[in-house]
């Protein structure tokens, strides 16, 4: 057995025992496991293992994976079931059905797959002879159950003022490390377009995007000065990790989520603070996007032509667009790569390079689930915001109700880039949207019940 198998069996028949233990004698426990999921979502590679593992093939899950997420999130779940006087549970929470009507067409699209196929012939030579499409699909059901349980876990542990102190620690100490590892790479190692720890610059960007989005939040729901003051930095530290990606998606992604908090925020905590923070963060970003005005400027325009870069992002998406047509469940999930080999490619157009999945996630999705596929996603997003959206316009200014807003927000950054980028299914994204569409759906819970 390989080292990475041991060492993941030790952690997960130890580790799981005793944090349970801990959570169960101690009672902030709980919180920092808490702050331990939320930074866990950075760090995949490291902090997770594939079984099963397909690294090649071209898709955003390539294995069935198991990470430290997981496992925190299995220790809260056993410490909420032990402490039934600290925790109500909340056995059916918001978008429940709606994910589950979505899984059962994710799962009936599998079972009509059929057997693998051999990559065509003259279609170029992928490092692999086969098409393993009964084994793809089950990589991204997985991880689909594995975010709907890491959604339940956390609308049932945010229901007292603690666990919503240790989610947003849990957020600061990401957006601390992620920038801190995204200057490093830079200015130590020389990396042109930082990665950190997420394997490819436009995934970095939509993550920190999110990231800086909520900490603005924070930045200004905050009444006092020292406090805004670090948030405001960790806002900047996050933004700076965006350019540095030199990513024109992200940068217009996080002026999106920053505007929502703004415009939700700064009505609601209108003072001296916060005008000097607006002013003071305008001007200095303003001042960092000078300085960067050459290589950005070599990016987007001299080495990237924006007209010829969304005319084969259009194509991929047309690829989506056929399968959907031929197949009324789609090909399966994670089965877009091998099936534009297989086909669609060569369909849409002869010279377009085959493998690479659409880059827009609703024309992922009715590719490899169909029309069904796509209307169940957008029920679960439909019902999502029309719980969530009122808390951009509405007047609460207590922690759980800023941190909904920054929520709110940060999954409009990330819809923002799904439509250009593979954002929504890359694994540190998808689970850092669970936690957030979480902690947006417990303060709506927490409204109901004072209601």
């Amino acid at each position: 057995m390989e080292l990475k198998y041991l060492i993941f069996w030790a952690v997960f028949l130890g580790g799981i025992p005793v944090g349970i233990f801990l959570c169960t004698v101690f009672r902030s426990a709980i919180h920092w496991t808490a702050v331990l999921l939320v930074w866990a979502t950075a760090v995949p590679e490291s902090a997770g293992i594939n079984f099963f593992s397909r690294e090649f093939y071209r898709a955003s899950t390539r294995g069935l994976e198991v990470s430290l997420v997981d496992l925190c999130a299995l220790v809260m779940c056993a410490a909420i079931f032990t402490q039934p006087a600290r925790y109500k549970i909340r056995w059916i929470p918001p978008l429940t059905i709606p994910y589950g009507v979505y899984i059962l067409i994710a799962l009936a699209s599998w079972s009509l797959v059929g057997p693998a196929f051999g990559v065509p012939d003259g279609m170029g030579a992928p490092p692999y002879d086969r098409f393993e499409v009964g084994l793809y699909p089950l990589f991204e059901i997985s991880k689909v159950i594995r975010g709907c349980f890491v959604y339940w876990v956390m609308v049932n542990y945010l229901q007292e003022k603690g666990a919503v102190r240790a989610l947003v620690v849990g957020f600061a100490v990401t957006a601390f490390y992620m920038a801190l590892v995204s200057l490093t790479d830079r200015y130590l190692f020389g990396v042109h377009r930082v990665q950190a720890t997420l394997g490819h610059a436009n995934s970095l960007a939509t993550y920190m995007a999110m990231t800086g989005t909520v900490m603005f939040s924070f930045a200004l729901g905050s009444s006092r000065w020292l406090i805004s003051g670090l948030f405001t930095f960790l806002t900047g530290l996050a933004g700076g990790s965006v350019i540095l990606t030199i990513s024109r998606g992200g940068l217009m992604a996080l002026a999106l989520g920053l505007y929502a908090v703004w415009s939700a925020l700064y009505r609601r905590f209108f003072n001296i603070k916060n005008t000097v923070i607006v002013v003071l963060s305008l001007g200095a970003g303003l001042v960092v996007l000078g300085m960067a005005s050459d290589t950005l400027r070599t990016r987007f325009v001299d080495e990237q032509d924006a007209g010829a870069d969304l005319e084969y992002r259009r194509l991929y998406n047309e690829e989506g667009r056929l399968m959907a047509r031929d197949h009324l469940l789609g090909v399966g999930m994670g089965n877009f790569s091998a099936w534009s080999w297989n086909r669609y490619a060569e369909l849409v157009d002869p010279e377009l390079p085959p493998g690479t999945p659409a880059h827009n996630i609703w024309y992922l999705t009715a590719g490899e689930l169909g029309i069904p596929g796509l209307l169940a996603l957008i029920w679960i997003w439909a019902r999502f915001y029309a719980i969530t959206l009122p808390f951009l316009w509405g007047k609460g200014v207590d922690l759980l109700t800023v941190l909904a807003v920054a929520a709110v927000a940060a999954t409009l950054v990330c819809h923002f880039q799904s439509l250009l980028q593979l954002g929504y299914r890359q694994t540190p994204m998808y689970f850092m949207i669970r936690v957030l569409m979480a902690v947006a759906v417990a303060a709506y819970l927490d409204q109901r019940k004072e209601a």
